[in-house]
């Protein structure tokens, strides 16, 4: 998959750009602040509707301006092109896919399929379970439409349940008026979880492979799927039993507090956990092989290979890491890479663009 021409309007410092993308590498340097992520943020934004640094979709919206518009023209892998329209009007989102209007904006994740590597990234290993549950729902959502509509179903149900949670703490409900969303939270939840397991176990042996080759076979890097529930859950009965088991506990505080909305994945190298125990070093190199493995499942399981976006990440490596991701994107599609300083890329075949307070000049183009 390959973004061809990149359109803004009015989002964040661009009043108003319009630019034709290189097919393998792009490189945007420029001083910090100009607008190198915001680039990067559009092009998040035309494959997952949402932005990766706020959850405000007003805030990408120029200041003092009432819209914004992104538009990106897309060309597959079999060549066929497809144009994408959002524009923010205020609170109101319009997304159109080749001239036609988008109902459901969920509809488009997975079409254009992305990795992004941040150095907010840095969360998955370190940070709280939601940010690997993340990691997670984000990946598996774009590889698999099923698993989005089940994620968002339990979403739904789960915000329904806690709401009679707070009713039958106060006896305005019956127990049986729960027990019913018992029974649809448990099909949902567990569908969810079974699809996580599955896919951890097939990454297990990849993911032990990259970090190995990453880190020159400096330790083990093992990868779980974590149960916020006491016993391990398989089906859809055990959820239930489960549920049944903290019942008291959730009346209590009018959540639910077991499920894959408090699930973990636990990262460990040698047997350490990656998040309490492993070096900056070390949890660099973790990213790096998740990052591989994200980019390879998807275009395993969408066919399409997955546009790259590193966002100030490059030049943070040092060169072994650096060495895997040049290997990385040459065997892939197309990259975008954010630096404040000027990248001496061994590859010839790129173009660079100066980025000075919303806007770019290319400095560098090879033949495409």
């Amino acid at each position: 998959m390959l973004l061809s021409r990149l359109s803004l309007k009015q989002f964040r410092n661009y009043t108003e750009l319009d630019i034709e993308l290189h097919p393998h590498l792009n490189i945007l340097t420029g001083e910090n602040g100009q607008g190198k992520t915001n680039i990067l943020e559009s092009i998040y934004c035309l494959s997952l509707v949402k932005s990766f640094r706020t959850s405000k979709d007003t805030e990408m919206v120029q200041f003092g301006r009432d819209t914004s518009t992104i538009s990106g023209d897309y060309q597959s892998d079999h060549g066929v092109t497809h144009k994408i329209v959002i524009i923010q009007n205020g609170r109101r989102k319009s997304i159109s896919l080749d001239g036609k209007r988008v109902i459901r904006h969920s509809d488009l994740i997975g079409q254009f399929p992305l990795v992004l590597f941040s150095p907010e990234d840095h969360r998955i290993t370190s940070g709280t379970p939601a940010e690997r549950r993340k990691f997670l729902d984000i990946l598996l959502s774009q590889a698999n439409r099923s698993y989005l509509k089940t994620l968002q179903e339990y979403q739904r149900i789960l915000r329904q349940r806690n709401q009679l949670l707070a009713l039958f703490a106060e006896k305005k409900i019956s127990v049986q008026e729960l027990e019913i969303w018992n029974e649809t939270l448990a099909e949902a939840g567990c569908s969810l979880i079974n699809s996580r397991r599955k896919f951890l176990h097939n990454i297990a042996e990849p993911l032990k492979e990259y970090y190995g080759s990453i880190s020159e076979n400096k330790g083990v890097l093992e990868i779980h799927y974590a149960h916020s529930s006491v016993e391990e859950i398989e089906t859809k009965e055990q959820y239930q039993e489960a549920l049944a088991s903290v019942f008291g506990k959730e009346v209590a505080l009018s959540k639910t507090i077991i499920g894959p909305h408090r699930d973990d994945i636990v990262l460990t190298i040698d047997g350490r956990d990656v998040r309490k125990h492993a070096s900056r070093g070390e949890q660099k190199s973790v990213l790096l092989a998740l990052k591989l493995i994200e980019l390879n499942y998807l275009k395993k399981k969408t066919g399409v290979t997955p546009v790259l976006l590193l966002d100030d990440i490059y030049s943070e490596l040092d060169t072994g890491r650096q060495k895997h991701v040049f290997e990385t994107i040459c065997r892939f599609g197309q990259t975008f890479i954010t630096s404040a300083t000027r990248i001496n890329f061994p590859s010839p075949d790129n173009s660079t663009f100066i980025v000075t307070n919303g806007n770019l000049v290319r400095q560098q183009s090879s033949p495409k």
